[in-house]
């Protein structure tokens, strides 16, 4: 199984951030290898969206049971289960934190392949895949709020 956390602390705050990852549908304006995001469903704090990834020839759809919550206005998490033929196992989470100067965000994921050539083919590159994502999800939040500050 290929695992990777990754924690970083940005110069925005939590409300900020937990807009930009809860908000699906746009995910294929940033997010890389993301071809179509779309919420299927949304009941209180849980949505259902179908994501289709695109790379090179190859493309894949599948679905994602997303749980998210607010804890005040410091805290938030967001745990996503992804289910595909392609996958036996995809989970990932992200954890939002208010610290001095900003927000420690946590991006964590688990990813299983029911291929072992996949897996094996995926990690030359998982370590590149994860550090491109939350690069995006850090560039996508600095676009929409950048002329923001932090409320002390």
């Amino acid at each position: 199984m290929l695992k990777k956390s990754i924690t970083t602390v940005m110069d925005m705050p939590v409300e900020h951030l937990y807009n930009v990852l809860l908000d699906v549908d746009h995910y294929k304006d940033f997010l890389p290898w993301c071809k179509d995001a779309n919420v299927l469903r949304r009941f209180g704090s849980y949505l259902e969206a179908q994501m289709t990834i695109s790379f090179a020839t190859f493309e894949e759809s599948y679905i994602s049971q997303v749980f998210f919550e607010k804890h005040g206005e410091d805290v938030a998490t967001i745990n996503i289960a992804s289910e595909s033929d392609l996958f036996e196992s995809m989970r990932s989470s992200w954890h939002l934190q208010r610290v001095v100067g900003g927000t420690e965000v946590t991006f964590e994921i688990s990813l299983q392949f029911k291929n072992k050539i996949l897996n094996k083919v995926a990690s030359i590159f998982f370590l590149k895949a994860c550090n491109k994502v939350m690069k995006a999800f850090e560039a996508r939040a600095m676009t929409l709020y950048s002329t923001r500050t932090i409320s002390k």
